[in-house]
């Protein structure tokens, strides 16, 4: 098990008791880990605040890609590996960048015209090859994943008029084929290119959703921004049981 730290660097749980870490004495280019992600050659990849870093099984850390290098920022906060094996990144600032582990080129995109459009969170692929981008200005697409990809805003459902801004987590696709996206609104499904929104008045305990994971046996569960638990969601016919 790896975790990423805010302050704090990478470490891995080797078992009881047991951990190895990795911070700027080990090498690493920044303490804050924003994100993490294994390519298929078993290669690590990592986001800090430094820059973007990899690790291969047994060796050591490799010399930081960062803004002087082609990012969009230094400071990474997420990552995916595409199905070709490219790297794609998200910036505190700046968009996302593609990068070819083979070359180490590099190639950047903007999200969006606002400023807050190319703060990235998060990055998830989907099982269609779609790039799906959380960032602090919305929701972003793009349909394919290679050197050509181009990213459009997505349009959710409407919320409540309540005011406040919605705040969209990363993006999680299910063993169906659903995506679902928690937000400070509620959770948002797409299914067969159609949004839904569940909130409070669907049975969650509140409408403010921070994380989405599913079991092997189909059940979705979810946690709350407020200390309330957590929820286990089943979907019957025509109506949601928590």
């Amino acid at each position: 098990m790896w975790v990423g730290l805010y302050g704090g660097g990478l470490a891995r749980w080797l078992g009881y008791h047991q951990w190895e870490s990795w911070t700027h004495a080990e090498g690493l280019a920044g303490n804050e880990v924003g994100a993490f992600a294994r390519d298929r050659s078993g290669r690590l990849w990592i986001g800090t605040d430094g820059g973007l870093q990899s690790m291969r099984p047994g060796d050591k850390l490799s010399r930081p890609w960062t803004a002087k290098q082609g990012l969009p920022d230094t400071n990474v906060r997420a990552l995916a590996v595409g199905w070709d094996g490219s790297i794609w990144s998200g910036a505190v600032e700046g968009g996302i960048a593609r990068m070819d582990p083979r070359t180490g080129s590099i190639r950047r995109y903007r999200l969006g015209t606002n400023q807050s459009d190319n703060r990235v969170t998060a990055i998830m692929i989907d099982r269609q090859g779609r790039i799906w981008v959380t960032a602090d200005g919305g929701l972003f697409r793009s349909l394919r994943s290679d050197q050509f990809a181009e990213f459009e805003r997505q349009t959710l459902p409407d919320i409540p008029n309540t005011g406040q801004r919605e705040n969209i987590g990363p993006v999680f696709e299910g063993a169906r084929r659903q995506l679902w996206i928690p937000t400070s609104e509620g959770l948002l499904r797409l299914e067969d290119g159609r949004w839904t929104r569940l909130t409070k008045k669907d049975g969650l305990l509140s409408s403010h959703i921070s994380y989405v994971a599913e079991t092997p046996d189909g059940h979705l569960w979810i946690t709350y921004t407020e200390a309330l638990g957590i929820s286990r969601l089943t979907f019957e016919p025509n109506r949601l049981v928590v």
